[in-house]
């Protein structure tokens, strides 16, 4: 019951108890509502910040009863029905979750499946993203991402760990549950807080409580829970509501911090949204693979394809049935480093010509090569073309070719309303394929800008 309680005090103030100071609020608060004194101190024994051999008292259960609505403690009992949920409630809820998780993993993979280029089957495994991955789980690391520009195959990447990670016998315990951040947009706005949503996404409404009754050994869950969350830089509001899921998943992994490795969290980005979100959190401990340290020039905490994944990629496509076998050791190194890139590789592969490869020279080559044979017979091929003409237009005329502010785009086209027509869409494909990209600016009265600009 004290954690139902706890759950109830969280909600009737508002927002998580994350930091010992949100305990001094809540004392006020509880003071104001209620006009009886609950001590900071009791408060961060009851959330955890403080140990202790006791239950909080009768005297203080009473308040925090009353400040939920209830007359006393005993009404609390009896109005909120049954004793905190068992081991075997919890085991429920967790094979419910597992099989609902399973359920929303495999569709979201079957999209990102159909949307590479080439088959999804002669993808490559990356490597470093197993060993990378492989460590975490085992750490106690709460969190980690993977950073890079658009085309850089961080969705494909996740989607092709996720299945292999679902289909090892080792992990049918486990609960993996895979989702695109926009996903979380339907429920921010009706929920207060961000495990709410994963419990309505997971259809365990009952239990606002399950993360924490899972981290008690009392409990002993069966496996890990792994929430993999992809692409949080294509959450269509950047406002307020994309602040609110942001911040949220920073309360939830502060919350999880300290549950004996059980739930880890996997996020995806681009990099100017990896800043904004990652310069909120106030536990950065807690992330591993996050610090500046590790990303390149490019943005990206995450490297190219080095020549054996583009070997095997090609081995899987152009080499497959072909009598003359193309190698990387025969490649320039100027296409190696094209192609390395690996939207850039599956542009190589589907216009691979063995009489014109020598004149590919740099991106450029291979992005006209696309715009001339298949980006006019693409889906939204029109407004593809629409937004790329006006940002040439508008750029040539302001004398920065190439490089617009977003908001002067979302003047003319609506590419940042989902349900308004087709150029929302088009606009993340271009992203998506590394046609454009993104880059947050200060200027010179130090509010942040968006800049689109065509990559080359």
């Amino acid at each position: 019951m004290l954690q139902r309680i706890k759950g109830l005090v969280e909600l009737k103030y508002g927002k998580k108890i994350t930091y010992q100071k949100d305990c001094t609020y809540l004392s006020y608060n509880i003071l104001e509502a209620t006009g009886l004194l609950i001590s900071p101190s009791t408060l961060r024994r009851l959330f955890g910040f403080l140990t202790t051999n006791s239950n909080p008292s009768r005297a203080s259960l009473d308040i925090l009863s009353q400040y939920c609505g209830f007359t006393d403690w005993s009404d609390f009992i009896t109005k909120t029905g049954d004793e905190q949920p068992t081991g075997n409630d919890i085991v429920d809820f967790w094979q419910a979750a597992q099989a609902k998780a399973h359920t929303l993993s495999k569709k979201y993979c079957e999209t990102i499946k159909k949307q590479v280029p080439i088959n999804f089957s002669n993808t490559v495994i990356r490597a470093f993203a197993e060993e990378r991955l492989t460590y975490f789980l085992k750490s106690e690391y709460v969190a980690t991402p993977f950073v890079g520009p658009g085309g850089y195959g961080k969705s494909t990447l996740l989607a092709g760990w996720v299945t292999k990670y679902m289909a090892q016998t080792g992990n049918h315990n486990d609960i993996i549950l895979f989702i695109p951040a926009a996903t979380l947009e339907n429920t921010a706005h009706t929920l207060p807080f961000f495990d709410s949503w994963l419990l309505a996404l997971l259809g365990i409404d009952s239990c606002h409580n399950f993360f924490e009754c899972i981290g008690e050994s009392l409990y002993a869950p069966i496996g890990k829970f792994i929430l993999v969350i992809d692409a949080l830089d294509e959450l269509t509001d950047v406002g307020t509501k994309s602040n609110k899921i942001f911040t949220g998943l920073h309360q939830f992994i502060k919350q999880v911090s300290s549950e004996e490795q059980r739930i880890k969290v996997i996020v995806s980005s681009r990099y100017a949204t990896w800043r904004h979100f990652f310069n909120e959190s106030a536990s950065h401990e807690d992330w591993y693979f996050a610090d500046e340290t590790y990303f390149t020039s490019s943005d990206a905490n995450m490297p190219p394809f080095n020549d054996r994944e583009i070997q095997l990629v090609l081995d899987n496509t152009i080499n497959r049935g072909s009598t003359t076998r193309v190698v990387v050791e025969e490649l320039t190194s100027s296409i190696l480093q094209i192609i390395s890139y690996p939207y850039y590789t599956q542009l190589f592969i589907q216009f691979f010509n063995p009489e014109t490869t020598h004149l590919i020279g740099d991106r450029l080559d291979l992005l006209n090569e696309f715009v001339s044979k298949e980006l006019h017979r693409s889906q939204y091929s029109e407004e593809k073309m629409d937004i790329l003409n006006k940002i040439v237009e508008l750029s040539t005329s302001n004398g920065t070719p190439g490089v617009i502010l977003k908001n002067t785009l979302k003047e003319i086209y609506p590419i940042h309303l989902k349900l308004a027509g087709n150029y929302f869409q088009a606009y993340n494909q271009m992203l998506s394929y590394g046609i454009i990209g993104e880059e947050n600016v200060e200027n010179r009265f130090g509010s942040i800008s968006i800049q689109i600009k065509i990559l080359q």
